[in-house]
């Protein structure tokens, strides 16, 4: 309750602040202009005359000075806001890394604990393989991409993301545009996110894998999701992008199946 008085007060403090910024602005231009069609007028005398022009001069620089002062503070709120998200993002990785400490550690516990000493070589090959795959991600050369990846895994959104690498590879050093790898991957996710289905009486886990190719002349994103989505909207989205999109690129392969799908997305390097 005292959350929401207090955003209630910041509310109206920031409106009430916006409110003068735009009434001291406008009256600084509005004196101006009258100041500048007095001073035309002929019956006025020269010394009242050239006067006025100069207050027309210090009104209309103390107005464009009020106005680029709002510019500041809008970039300045904008900035702060961008900082916040990417606070929010850290937050959430960091989280999501203990969360999977903690239950890698007590899965080797508890085989200590059950003296299942047989099992403890797989699990710590696990969590190896784990590691090793952060590792990669971490590396990728794209931050913007690395942060999207990682918190998309780190939210609960219905589908889970698998990165899968077998060896490190700097994207950033391909020639091709960061960013557009960046849409591309980032499209491809949200396109089978927004497909998923949850039908009546399904456990279904619904799994989707992303695994980064280079090849001689482009990089390949294969994706793989496993689960049950809505076949036509999938269909429909990924054809679209290819149509429509302002990339370069092109699908090697596209393979629906019931609970499986397949897509193969090429980005041709650059030259």
């Amino acid at each position: 309750m005292m959350k929401d008085i207090h955003s209630g007060v910041d509310m109206n403090i920031a409106r009430g602040i916006q409110m003068y910024h735009w009434t001291s602005r406008n009256i600084w231009f509005i004196l101006s202009i009258v100041t500048a069609l007095l001073s035309v007028i002929n019956s006025i005398h020269i010394s009242i005359r050239v006067i006025l022009i100069l207050l027309a001069i210090v009104c209309g620089y103390v107005g464009i000075g009020q106005y680029k002062r709002k510019l500041q503070m809008e970039q300045s709120a904008k900035l702060a806001a961008q900082l916040e998200k990417n606070d929010l993002s850290l937050l959430q990785i960091a989280g999501r890394m203990r969360h999977d400490l903690m239950n890698d550690m007590q899965i080797l516990f508890g085989y200590i604990q059950l003296k299942k000493y047989d099992k403890l070589q797989s699990a710590m090959e696990k969590i190896r393989d784990n590691v090793l795959q952060e590792s990669y991600l971490s590396k990728l050369g794209i931050p913007a991409l690395i942060v999207y990846l990682l918190t998309f895994r780190c939210g609960s959104c219905g589908m889970d993301l698998e990165v899968e690498m077998d060896e490190e590879i700097n994207l950033a050093e391909l020639p091709i545009m960061p960013d557009y790898i960046t849409s591309a991957t980032r499209g491809m996710i949200e396109m089978f996110q927004a497909a998923v289905a949850y039908p009546e009486e399904s456990d279904l886990e619904h799994v989707l894998s992303l695994q980064f190719v280079p090849e001689e002349d482009a990089l390949l994103l294969d994706f793989v999701f496993r689960g049950a989505y809505k076949r036509e909207l999938l269909e429909r989205t990924i054809q679209n992008m290819l149509l429509t999109g302002q990339m370069d690129m092109a699908a090697e392969e596209l393979i629906f199946a019931q609970e499986e799908v397949a897509v193969t997305l090429k980005l041709p390097f650059q030259t």
